[in-house]
């Protein structure tokens, strides 16, 4: 997957597209429909309509987002949207951006003023750098993000588990201590805390509230390129309990990235 950063603002940025779609505002209702749209833009990742209206049920604290269906002669074509953590917790206000179009509407002009759309609605709302990730063979969104002023930032790998073929395998009894064998790790992940620790541990604003935290993802010898810094915003404890004692079962199989 990539992600990609405007060099420029997308203000400039005009849309030879002649007919346009209309916008509505997604709702929790739109989950299913939202679900649907994000599978016939990419068939081989289908989304499940109920892990979908989960995450819309159970937002991260603190975060921002905008949905919207995009209609062409009253057929939706495309979920579009943006999402963000709190400002104060972002100085350089981060915004990710999607367009999730219906690959049998796949068009160069449908997906600029797409794109062009989402962009100008997300900085509407305070974002002052938009990031767009896309598959590698998403050839046709890379050069319409391209051609909007988006730069290369990074590239990643991801993998999806067959339970079909390992499913089996994943259920067996773990083996004994002495006939495991190490894992090799590509990067190394640390955490910084954001100031002195004090007596009662690291610094918090709120009571029952975690810090935000630096993850450093340094790349072993075989990646090139400086350690990439994310901060992740605080969370509360009691908000981050709650999801996780409500979460659907059986959990989704999860999704890994490697030299992001």
């Amino acid at each position: 997957m990539q992600s990609s950063r405007p060099s420029s603002s997308c203000e400039n940025v005009e849309s030879g597209f002649v007919k346009e779609p209309t916008l509505r505002p997604a709702t929790l209702d739109d989950a299913a429909l939202a679900s649907d749209l994000m599978t016939a833009a990419y068939p081989e990742l289908p989304e499940d309509p109920v892990l979908t209206r989960y995450r819309w049920e159970h937002p991260r604290d603190r975060w921002s987002h905008g949905r919207f269906i995009a209609e062409l002669d009253g057929r939706p074509v495309a979920l579009v949207g943006w999402s963000h953590g709190p400002w104060d917790q972002s100085p350089e206000h981060n915004c990710y951006v999607e367009v999730q179009l219906d690959r049998a509407m796949l068009a160069a002009d449908l997906l600029s003023w797409l794109w062009t759309w989402v962009g100008r609605d997300a900085q509407a709302d305070g974002a002052r750098i938009l990031e767009a990730f896309a598959v590698e063979d998403e050839r046709e969104v890379l050069e319409s993000l391209r051609l909007l002023g988006y730069e290369h930032d990074r590239t990643g790998k991801v993998w999806e588990l067959d339970l079909s073929a390992h499913g089996l395998r994943s259920t067996s009894p773990r083996p004994t201590r002495s006939s495991r064998r190490p894992l090799r790790t590509s990067s190394s992940v640390s955490t910084l805390p954001t100031g002195p620790p004090t007596a009662s541990g690291w610094p918090c604003s709120t009571a029952n509230r975690w810090p935000p935290r630096t993850f450093v993802i340094r790349p072993s010898a075989a990646m090139s390129g400086p350690p990439i810094r994310a901060v992740i915003p605080s969370t509360e404890v009691a908000a981050w309990l709650a999801r996780s004692s409500s979460r659907p079962s059986p959990r989704p199989p999860s999704l890994g990235c490697r030299g992001c």
